[in-house]
């Protein structure tokens, strides 16, 4: 397994209850920074911004772009 180091920032990350994913506020990895605001059980997908520039994906997609 590659090592990695990131600089990481949670801001009040909230999550559901009834389905366990993150829900509210964002999270900044390395630069790229993940907004759960518009996530639900329903809408599983985040809004991911990269150098200014943002674009929705699933919460799948976005894991394996992080990772």
């Amino acid at each position: 397994m590659d090592e990695r180091t990131c600089d990481c920032t949670l801001e009040n990350i909230t999550g559901d209850s009834a389905c366990s994913i993150a829900n509210g506020r964002t999270m900044a990895i390395s630069g790229v920074e993940v907004d759960f605001s518009g996530t639900s059980c329903a809408n599983p997908c985040v809004t991911v911004t990269v150098r200014g520039r943002s674009v929705q994906m699933s919460l799948e997609d976005a894991v394996a772009m992080l990772w």
